[in-house]
């Protein structure tokens, strides 16, 4: 039903803006879509503060402006209508709705904040700094690691070896690639963890120190362990 209303509003729009400027009417287009999602792209990947009130905000008023100034432009009005003119002067909306949904944002997000917008804030900036090195035997991956990328250095975890590969070095390999990698950078530190019993004594021959200990705490209260 949704895919017949839609054709059947683009056959309506067609017929109506028959011989306008096509490359025009891409601009408003454009200016609709700039409206509606760059501001909420844009303040979601810089500000901490950022809620979902604060985009959902942003995204309605953007689109609901943009397509409410473009029927008051001279493109509707005079164009199409053949008034003599039209309520707002400018022939595309994006100078005034585009800024408009950045404030809506803003404001949005200010007065509905989110407590754990920071937290997902900072989980999303780690995700764009995050990599996964592999390695590889005969055009084959036979050990994998997630490196981190900081400004103080990098951060390898997350890494397994498949059971054939195993004590032949193949997660030492990646050591040293990652070491490299972080002195390009200009952050020469590299920091991982490991598993007593199997990358640990990997680690301590390539002369990583211990510098603290990760104790695993799993909650069985939803297996039935404790019924």
């Amino acid at each position: 039903m949704a895919t017949v209303v839609l054709g059947a509003l683009a056959i309506l729009l067609g017929i109506t803006f028959k011989g306008q400027n096509v490359a025009f009417m891409v601009g408003l287009a454009f200016a609709i879509a700039a409206s509606a999602n760059f501001p909420a792209l844009f303040l979601s990947m810089f500000w901490r503060g950022f809620s979902t009130a604060g985009a959902v905000a942003s995204m309605t008023v953007g689109t609901l402006s943009a397509v409410a100034l473009i029927y008051l432009s001279p493109t509707v009005q005079v164009d199409v209508l053949h008034g003599s003119s039209a309520v707002f002067p400018l022939r595309n909306p994006g100078l005034i709705t585009v800024p408009l949904a950045f404030l809506t944002g803003g404001l949005a997000s200010l007065l509905w904040p989110e407590p754990q917008a920071e937290s997902r804030f900072e989980r999303s900036r780690a995700s764009a700094h995050t990599r996964l090195a592999l390695v590889w035997e005969d055009d084959v991956p036979i050990a994998t690691g997630r490196v981190t990328f900081t400004p103080w250095g990098l951060f390898l975890g997350g890494g397994g070896t498949l059971p054939r590969a195993r004590a032949r070095g193949a997660f030492g390999a990646l050591i040293p690639a990652a070491w490299r990698e972080a002195v390009r950078r200009g952050t020469p530190a590299l920091v991982t963890w490991a598993r007593r019993d199997t990358s640990e004594p990997i680690l301590a021959r390539l002369g990583f120190e211990e510098v603290a200990t990760i104790r695993q705490l799993r909650d069985d209260l939803g297996t039935g362990a404790g019924a």
